[in-house]
């Protein structure tokens, strides 16, 4: 459901725990801001499992504001349905990840401008832009024992901080980490197959 605001007279009203009205306004200063409340939850939901502020580059834009700055003329930002975000200490290929993870439809990884793009469309819409936009399937590489060492590593970080790995965060796929992978899959009622898909992905991020 989308609200309406007033700058003027809600800029400092909080959405959410750490979320409130001015952060969602137009750059152009205008009085009106339109603020989808499931975007305003998705947010929170993602500084939650992130444990760090989330910078929001850009959420409403007035039309006028939007064909100034170049934006597609269907924007989600004009009907205060999207968020162009940052998270200090965060990548932008993590928070992609954790938005996948969160159920999030739109997704938008911009390489060359550092910032995620996420916005509460109704269908899937996953891609990279590094100039032009590339669809995606999914945000998560599947990871086994053959992958390279910065993806198993990635899987260990994961794994540990979810308590299921006691190792070094080395890149090598031992017994251990294979063990841990394989129990976590249980515990969360996933395929046992000690390979990290998208599911075992998802579950290792939220």
């Amino acid at each position: 459901m989308t609200e309406k605001y007033s700058l003027k007279q809600s800029a400092d009203k909080k959405l959410s725990k750490n979320f409130t009205v001015k952060e969602f306004a137009c750059k152009d200063k205008s009085d009106t801001v339109y603020i989808d409340t499931a975007l305003v939850s998705l947010l929170q939901r993602l500084r939650r499992i992130l444990k760090k502020p989330i910078t929001i580059n850009s959420a409403y834009r007035t039309k006028a504001y939007n064909e100034k700055i170049g934006g597609a003329k269907s924007s989600y930002h004009c009907k205060g349905q999207a968020a162009d975000i940052v998270c200090s200490g965060k990548t932008i290929l993590q928070i992609a990840r954790t938005l996948e993870a969160l159920g999030a439809k739109g997704i938008i990884m911009y390489t060359k401008s550092n910032f995620v793009h996420t916005d509460t469309r109704s269908r899937k819409y996953f891609a990279k832009n590094n100039g032009k936009p590339e669809e995606v399937s999914t945000f998560f590489n599947t990871v086994t024992k053959n992958s390279t060492q910065n993806q198993i590593k990635g899987v260990q970080e994961r794994l540990k901080a979810k308590g299921f790995y006691k190792g070094k965060i080395d890149g090598i796929w031992g017994a251990q980490t294979e063990y841990a992978l394989k129990s976590f899959q249980k515990k969360n009622k996933l395929s046992t197959d000690g390979i990290c898909g998208a599911e075992s992905w998802g579950k290792l991020y939220i």
